[in-house]
């Protein structure tokens, strides 16, 4: 039973080569395949717990994750009309979320498997890095899955200096981006300065990281990527010295970096001044900042008429919205009420916010009690992410690879350091 779990989080680790694979050759997207396989895997977990006469462990977060997916889905069926399918199973990525939590939750995690994945690990980050350089300075649509909806979607909304790199996680989703490299990369470098690696290289990854989030364009990257220097500043916050030789290494290392790459011709100015800064459309209070505001004013418009149980998930991405009053209030100006938080009370109603939120506040908790006891920041860092990431996107499902890695390494750190919090 252990190894077909060990297995499921292998597929997690090679993410972006199991999904090129699934999608050139089998025609199924990566995460519609991992859901089928989360679900038998959590079959046999069921079976496995009824043989042994054992009990499903649920922390208290789970419990109100579970709460929040059985409300979505009977928004679903009394709000919007779907129909419960298999079709509908496989494609709702927060059953598979839920699923997927619990197997981790309930698995007990190796110290040869965690080095093996660490190493699984280092070498699709590699990888990733190689392959958006790749994308800068050859073309965009190197190793790309072009004909899915995601590219579909940024190639037709961004002017060419807006446009985003996607590396190797079209293949995946291009949320992997933030939650794949970044989120993995601050469990990397967590596990370093934890251990107290060599400070040189761990400041060459920090400095790939950083160039990484810029070359992606994607401003919600970029700010993840800032997190990883709070791990430093939380490790060394009682030694000057220490913070002062990464500064300097940081600072020359960048400033390096930029002379070369511009050399190269990767335009690290230019992405700076017109989509970090957004010279040519308003500055970098007006662009796509704009987008954030509009939802704010239509949230107040529209949240007062449906408070309770909220409206349902009627909008739509591709196709007909069914959510009319939305479509109207949107007027092609953006594609949703662009903050995760409202989108959800929008939505769901404050009976579907609360369980979501409390799921955030309590799994926060947890992690952030465990790193001040054991000093490995990099999971608590990771959630952050995700926190932060609903401020600018709408995303409440937690499949992503990059965040079932985060979850796999806290149980493991939590195991080995024998504390419960639960």
């Amino acid at each position: 039973m252990i190894k077909l779990q060990y297995v499921f989080v292998y597929i997690l680790g090679l993410a972006p080569i199991i999904g090129y694979i699934s999608v050139n050759y089998f025609d199924v997207a990566y995460y519609n395949l991992l859901s089928l396989i989360v679900s038998l895997i959590f079959i046999s977990l069921l079976l496995n717990t009824l043989n042994n006469s054992t009990k499903i462990i649920l922390p208290k977060y789970l419990i109100y994750f579970m709460c929040f997916v059985l409300y979505t889905i009977f928004s679903d069926i009394l709000l919007v009309g779907k129909t419960v399918n298999i079709r509908y199973y496989y494609s709702n990525h927060l059953i598979a979320s839920l699923l997927a939590m619990i197997i981790i939750e309930n698995t007990f995690f190796s110290k040869q498997f965690i080095n093996r994945l660490n190493r699984i690990n280092y070498s699709i980050l590699v990888l990733a890095f190689i392959i958006i350089l790749l994308q800068q300075v050859i073309s965009p649509t190197l190793l790309t899955n072009i004909s899915s909806s995601y590219y579909r979607t940024i190639s037709e909304s961004y002017s060419q200096h807006e446009s985003r790199l996607l590396s190797i996680y079209s293949w995946t989703s291009i949320l992997d981006i933030g939650f794949g490299f970044i989120g993995i990369s601050t469990l990397m470098i967590s596990q370093r300065l934890k251990n107290n690696r060599n400070i040189i290289i761990t400041s060459l990854f920090v400095i790939f990281v950083f160039i990484f989030s810029i070359i992606t364009k994607w401003r919600w990257i970029m700010v993840n990527s800032v997190f990883i220097l709070l791990l430093i500043l939380i490790k060394y916050k009682s030694s000057f010295r220490k913070i002062m030789i990464y500064s300097i290494i940081l600072f020359g290392g960048l400033i390096l970096c930029y002379n070369v790459m511009e050399n190269l011709g990767i335009p690290i100015k230019d992405i700076i001044e017109k989509r970090i800064l957004e010279s040519e459309s308003g500055g970098f209070l007006g662009g796509s900042s704009n987008t954030r505001i509009l939802a704010f004013v239509i949230f107040a418009k529209l949240f007062p008429d449906n408070p309770i149980f909220g409206k349902g998930m009627m909008h739509s991405f591709e196709g007909k919205s069914k959510d009319i009053k939305l479509s109207r209030m949107i007027k092609g100006n953006t594609s949703q009420i662009h903050v995760g938080y409202l989108s959800c009370l929008y939505y769901y109603g404050i009976v579907g916010f609360i369980p979501f939120i409390f799921f955030i506040i309590n799994l926060e908790s947890r992690m952030r009690g465990h790193a001040k006891s054991t000093g490995d920041w990099g999971p608590h860092f990771v959630l952050l992410g995700f926190i932060v990431s609903n401020f600018t996107l709408v995303n409440f499902s937690y499949i992503y690879f990059g965040l079932l890695i985060c979850l796999v390494n806290y149980k493991y750190s939590l195991d080995i350091s024998n504390i419960s919090i639960r």
